[in-house]
């Protein structure tokens, strides 16, 4: 616990920094309120330093040394900029000295959720292998030649790698989705302040539903609770795609505000969503939609049109070097855009690899003689899961609830909900081409569900707001003692209701250690977990690794990665 609540204080100081560099060189005057400021960095803040982490494994290993490298470089450039000091002066002599016991409350009931013992799948399989080969190793070629999951990439895995060195003994997998839940917590706490005031926005209400809708998911929805308690990127794509529709709406409400800045308003978003597709490229509609969205704005102009390309090379360029890197495809496990080096995986496997990633129309089989093939299709998805039931139940009344509102949309304060509406759309439709999962599509039911809820429950709020503005400061202190309850509650529940809370007071539980057995392959040695998934297995591990896979200088061993090479016809390498 107090590992990940040290982690978390330095974490939150750098991503505030830098968030706010990014926002006086983009400038963001349109945000003026401190707490849209305070937000925005935050989250601005995470994008940055993850795709800065991902490009620095490029060449280095992310040790905790290069990582806290990268913070101290962004927090000294920030801390150059005159008009971003005196802001951070300002904010903190205008802060209320409560909400440090407040974050005080939140951090501790976050650690206290968060060391819990690591159970999703996915990071037996491959999630903290990959942490392990970025804080070791960074960036290697041919890394997807052992293991096909190894070549995804994501600055998520890059984000966590420098909080996760082997003398830590796999006990902090989850240190960056407990700060994502940690920022979650925290701006529930401002945005319900916000909405609790006389000039409360239609954006505030957004982003305090949005919130209030996903917390209780990820508490206690068991799928999204074992995701919270790893490092998937699933977690941060959910959360940063409710950001990014805020960000959308307070971009086109600057639009209204008497500011002219060099760079569009809508760059801020545009950068935000480049970042999320670092994160996973399951976010690509997201960038579809916000590079209309910034096209929109700023009608095409020859100057902000190539701002905005600019922008968004510069953050998805380590994304797709690392990925080229790691698999010699820019955009793996997507078969496009594939090219042959010597570390390339053969395209048979590539494509097997994308058909079990983002082809669901191959998971179930060929459809009967004489059956529709898209019906059949539909139908086993429905009978996959409930889950699946629930969502297509889900996405069917809200399309009917968007249908019924188009008129009282023209009317709204709601000026960016037809853009909102695009990431709905647009995001489901994606999934539904390529892998309509419940935990990727979750993020945009919630999104225009807490958009529907704003705009029909504010009419109603505004009723009541005069005599409940009368008393906020009553209000507050409920707020505030709210939230210490939550604390002690989660603490109780969290640790000391368990036999092994001295074990988690300084750091959470261990991944688990599985058998394994050893396999030698052109001299050099794998681990393949008996019968399990890797887990907290030391790298190499692997399944089956080809007897074509070499090592690209085995002089230097696994530092300069791997090649593939042709198999010989006579006495191929003997494999124990």
């Amino acid at each position: 616990m107090l590992y990940l609540i040290g982690v978390w204080i330095g974490l939150t100081l750098a991503c505030y920094l830098a968030g706010l560099a990014l926002l006086h060189g983009f400038g963001a005057d349109w945000l003026q309120r401190p707490s849209d400021r305070g937000i925005a960095a935050l989250w601005l803040g995470v994008v940055a330093l993850a795709v800065s982490l991902l490009a620095v494994s490029l060449l280095f290993p992310l040790s905790p040394l290069v990582g806290g490298g990268v913070f101290l470089v962004w927090s000294g450039v920030a801390w150059l900029i005159p008009g971003l000091r005196h802001e951070v002066r300002h904010g903190w002599q205008q802060v209320n000295k409560s909400w440090i016991v407040i974050f005080a409350a939140i951090s501790l009931a976050t650690a206290a959720i968060i060391s819990r013992p690591v159970t999703w799948v996915d990071t037996g399989l491959y999630h903290y292998s990959m942490l392990q080969w970025l804080s070791r190793f960074g960036t290697i070629p041919g890394l997807a030649l052992i293991l096909s999951n190894l070549g995804f990439t994501s600055s998520w895995f890059a984000f966590a790698a420098p909080f996760n060195p082997p003398a830590l003994g796999a006990r902090a997998a989850a240190v960056a989705n407990g700060f994502v839940l940690l920022l979650v917590l925290l701006q529930t706490c401002m945005s319900l302040q916000r909405c609790l005031q006389p000039r409360d926005r239609p954006s505030d209400w957004f982003l305090l539903l949005f919130s209030l809708l996903l917390l209780p998911l990820l508490l206690g929805f068991r799928l999204l609770f074992e995701i919270l308690v790893s490092p998937s990127p699933d977690l941060p794509v959910a959360v940063l795609t409710g950001i990014l529709a805020w960000l959308v709406l307070l971009a086109t409400d600057a639009k209204t505000e008497p500011f002219n800045p060099s760079i569009p308003a809508a760059a801020v978003p545009l950068f935000f969503a480049s970042g999320i597709v670092t994160v996973k490229l399951v976010a690509l509609p997201l960038l579809a939609v916000t590079a209309l969205f910034y096209l929109a704005q700023t009608k095409g102009r020859g100057q902000a049109l190539w701002q905005g390309v600019v922008v968004a090379t510069v953050v998805l360029a380590p994304m797709v070097l690392a990925s080229t890197i790691t698999s010699g495809c820019p955009l793996y496990p997507s078969t496009r855009l594939c090219l042959d080096l010597p570390w390339s995986p053969e395209a048979a496997s590539v494509k097997i690899t994308a058909q079990k990633t983002h082809g669901w129309t191959n998971w179930y089989g060929v459809p009967p003689e004489g059956a529709n093939p898209f019906l059949w299709l539909i139908g086993k998805w429905l009978a996959d899961a409930k889950v699946n039931q629930a969502l297509a139940v889900a996405v069917t009344g809200l399309a009917a609830s968007w249908l019924l509102s188009l008129r009282r949309w023209q009317t709204s304060e709601f000026t960016g909900w037809g853009w909102v509406g695009a990431i709905f759309a647009g995001g489901l439709a994606f999934l539904a081409i390529t892998a309509p999962f419940f935990r990727f599509a979750i993020a945009y039911v919630l999104v225009a569900t807490a958009l529907l809820l704003a705009l029909h429950g504010r009419h109603y709020w505004s009723a009541l707001q005069s005599p409940l503005i009368e008393n906020r400061r009553y209000l507050c202190r409920v707020q505030f003692l709210a939230w210490l309850c939550c604390f002690f509650a989660a603490l109780t529940w969290g640790v000391y209701a368990r036999q092994e809370a001295r074990a988690r007071l300084i750091l959470p539980p261990p991944l688990r250690q599985v058998a394994v057995v050893e396999h030698q392959v052109n001299n050099w040695v794998y681990r393949s977990p008996a019968g399990d998934l890797c887990w907290a297995t030391e790298i190499p591990c692997a399944f089956d690794v080809p007897d074509t896979v070499h090592l690209r200088s085995p002089e230097k061993g696994f530092a300069k990665g791997f090649i593939r090479a042709p198999q010989t016809t006579a006495d191929s390498p003997a494999r124990n």
